[in-house]
């Protein structure tokens, strides 16, 4: 499994439209085996599919619009938005199969803990 974090630095970039760094995990067995970094251009119409190119199965990120939530979820990647915090803890909390805490959601974020960890990904509250 492939793991995507839109990354600003070493934090979960605060918005996902105008993201321009990718954090990708390659996961076995709940272990990182490989990290790297993809510049990416979250504004592209293509983005989805460069996505799915890259065999992503989970995305987390930041604030997300409308449009591109639907398209990300339609394209059958679990979007796990509104995270924000260091991107390497946010990736081994999601890997420790425990919600986040609330300290992880953005703030207005009112459905912490709904969407998190392997678990719980894409469940809606």
């Amino acid at each position: 499994m492939k793991i995507a974090l839109t990354v600003w630095g070493n934090r979960i970039s605060p918005v996902f439209d105008s993201a321009q760094t990718l954090l990708l995990a390659k996961v076995k067995n709940n272990m990182i085996i490989k990290k790297s970094y993809q510049s990416i251009d979250s504004k592209s119409s293509g983005f989805p599919d460069n996505l799915k190119k890259l065999d992503i199965s989970v995305l987390i990120c930041g604030a997300i619009s409308e449009v591109p939530t639907k398209i990300i979820v339609f394209s059958g990647i679990k979007l796990i938005p509104f995270i924000t915090g260091n991107a390497s803890q946010v990736l081994d909390l999601y890997l420790s199969n425990k919600p986040f805490p609330p300290a992880y959601f953005m703030p207005g974020y009112k459905r912490q803990g709904c969407g998190t960890g392997l678990k719980n990904a894409g469940k809606s509250c």
